[in-house]
């Protein structure tokens, strides 16, 4: 499992965080996936042998959403 935060420049509105939230938990390979409407940023827990950060950046985009950095995280 890789475990890594993708940021936004443009996360502004609540409905859109919650939408994108819910597209990516639905994907094939996440664990788990949180976004922080605060800091514009989602936590995406996943199988990398499954799912590639590129296709979760493409459900953002299909919402509208630009990913201006991933950062990876620590597991726990």
């Amino acid at each position: 499992m890789k475990r890594q935060m993708f940021l936004f420049r443009d996360l502004t509105c609540p409905t859109c965080a919650a939408k994108l939230e819910a597209s990516v938990r639905k994907m094939e390979g996440v664990r788990s996936a949180s976004v922080s409407f605060a800091t514009g940023s989602l936590t995406v827990e996943y199988d990398e042998t499954v799912v590639t950060p590129e296709q979760i950046a493409q459900v953002a985009r299909a919402l509208n959403l630009s990913v201006a950095s991933i950062v990876d995280r620590p597991q726990g």
